[in-house]
């Protein structure tokens, strides 16, 4: 599965910018992807706006380049900031949450553990008693 992306100086849309606008659309749904750098491709403003559209229902991408892009308005570039930074936010507090739940199944397993260890000794401890 592809995580990361780098188109970065292709001109993709020094023509043509429709096949961007689609790539724009197609990050909408895209739950694996975490990084895409079209920086130095020409984008226009109407990419930009179909990147926002679809950055307002995808919360897992946390890196988007769009560098170097100059007919993208200032306006544009924030937004797309906005909806990153609040991804990244969500990806740090998703971390710490799978950190936090991988700790607590760390020490069930040990305490498990501990507990078999315990009762082998326990049985070996009467064995040994008996004998």
């Amino acid at each position: 599965m592809l995580r990361y992306i780098d188109l970065e100086n292709n001109k993709l849309c020094e023509n043509d910018s429709s096949g961007m606008s689609e790539l724009a659309r197609s990050v909408k749904n895209n739950i694996k992807l975490l990084g895409l750098n079209l920086s130095r491709n020409e984008l226009s403003d109407d990419v930009a706006e179909d990147l926002i559209e679809s950055l307002n229902y995808n919360f897992y991408i946390i890196d988007l380049d769009v560098t170097f892009n100059y007919s993208i308005t200032n306006e544009h570039i924030l937004d797309i900031m906005d909806r990153i930074n609040r991804n990244r936010k969500k990806y740090g507090i998703d971390r710490l949450s799978e950190w936090k739940e991988r700790k607590l199944i760390k020490a069930e397993l040990d305490g498990m553990v501990q507990l078999m260890k315990d009762e082998e000794k326990k049985k070996k401890d009467e064995i040994d008693e008996t004998t």
